[in-house]
């Protein structure tokens, strides 16, 4: 594992929440996004419920709920802004262009597929073990 990957995993071990700054926009500007916990998970789910439209509709109402509960500030020449609440980000992403948007939820997308890879059982024991663990059939 890398250092940036053990930092992320131990964040998710002993905060229950990683954060990573990712560029945007070709660079030009740099959002921070925190993992997705399992009780956002279930927020989002829970919202979904009463949401009905077409399937299109749908799907970018769940994403853009999703990435809402995980954007904590969008950075551009210097000037940020930070969200304290999932509703001000919520705002802020329905007041932008969908590109930027669709651009927020890649990276949102990476950063989980990122975490995801990180939390794999093997991993862990591989990074957080000073030995390999003990078959049990072989004692």
């Amino acid at each position: 594992m890398t250092k940036e990957e053990l930092a992320l995993a131990e964040q998710l071990l002993l905060v229950g929440s990683a954060k990573k700054k990712c560029k945007i926009l070709g660079g030009k500007a740099e959002i921070e996004l925190a993992s997705l916990t399992t009780g956002d998970q279930l927020d989002v789910e829970s919202e979904m419920r009463t949401v009905e439209g077409t399937p299109a509709f749908m799907v970018h109402t769940y994403s853009l709920k999703l990435v809402s509960q995980v954007l904590k500030s969008v950075t551009y020449n210097g000037a940020a802004i930070e969200f304290t609440t999932v509703a001000d980000a919520h705002q802020y992403l329905l007041s932008r262009p969908s590109s930027l948007v669709d651009a927020v939820i890649n990276e949102h997308t990476k950063f989980e597929k990122e975490l995801a890879a990180i939390a794999r059982m093997d991993t862990l024991v591989e990074n957080f073990t000073e030995a390999p663990p003990v078959d049990s059939a072989q004692s």
